[in-house]
């Protein structure tokens, strides 16, 4: 009988072998966000027996704490890690944030990281290839390899397997990039991306003091207010009192020039492209 688990190793399998064979002896080469799926892949790399090093890029794409997550969690698994520093503002068409932003975000990004090493992995997943990505066109034409889309893995299968081989936080929740907090075809600048991170990590303190896992997005939509986007299935979670006070956030941070209001959504957007807020579409 083909088991559950039967399927998992097969799955572990053919990403031991697809990574064994672009690779051999020397370490798989990651491009590391700090992430569920550049963890995981760290991690399955680890538990497969194959060495490792990781390349981690810093900039106002990022969240500062989501670097210092990505060191600490490296330092805390011994996986070598080097942090590099790139401006993805600093090319137009990521500037401009067009519909094809992520082609040419990650077009600069991953051709940076190839002046580094002649191969590299990224943690582009098999659910990944059913949304609208214009990302992994670039790795493509980059010959980037993801190896985690090749072994067939999803993101269901990552969590699962992940906990499973002792990857912690297996259940990570997942935090695209600053960038897709504004609208397509809205110029960003660096300090309205730092104002929305200052705001976010003052929303995730208020949050954590009741239910730190209830996911949001503090976006630009072109209205007099910046928009808290929380899904409405959490809307029970959040008491009045609560609500004012996140919204109250906002007017801590002066340089945004706006207000917050909470706004329901069906679906959590994650790479948010028009005002309504929910981009089926990836």
């Amino acid at each position: 009988m083909f088991t559950e688990q039967a399927m998992f190793n097969s799955k572990l399998e053919r990403l031991r072998a697809f990574l064994s064979e672009q690779f051999g002896k020397e370490p798989v080469n990651i491009a590391f966000s700090g992430g569920l799926d550049s963890r995981f892949l760290a991690h399955a790399c680890d538990y497969l027996g194959l060495k490792v090093r990781l390349f981690h890029i810093s900039g106002p794409h990022l969240s500062l704490q989501e670097t210092k997550d990505a060191e600490r969690w490296a330092k805390n698994h011994d996986f070598p890690l080097e942090v590099l520093v790139q401006n993805p503002l600093k090319v137009p068409e990521v500037k401009c944030n067009l519909r094809t932003r992520c082609f040419h975000c990650k077009k600069g990004l991953f051709s940076f990281l190839l002046t580094r090493v002649n191969k590299l992995c990224d943690g582009t997943n098999h659910s990944d290839l059913e949304c609208y990505r214009p990302g992994i066109r670039a790795l493509k034409e980059l010959n980037v390899l993801s190896p985690l889309a090749e072994a067939g893995l999803s993101k269901t299968e990552i969590r699962t397997i992940g906990k499973e081989i002792g990857l912690d936080n297996f259940n990570q929740v997942s935090k695209p990039c600053l960038l897709t907090r504004f609208p397509y075809n809205f110029e960003i600048t660096t300090e309205q991306i730092n104002s929305i991170e200052k705001i976010e990590q003052r929303i995730q303190e208020i949050l954590g003091e009741v239910s730190p896992e209830i996911p949001f997005r503090v976006r630009e939509i072109g209205e007099p207010y910046l928009a808290v986007h929380i899904p409405e299935s959490h809307r029970a979670s959040l008491s009045d009192s609560l609500i004012r006070k996140i919204e109250h956030a906002g007017s801590l941070e002066a340089a945004s020039g706006k207000a917050l209001k909470i706004v329901f959504l069906p679906v959590l957007s994650g790479y948010f492209d028009h005002l309504s807020g929910i981009n089926k579409e990836g």
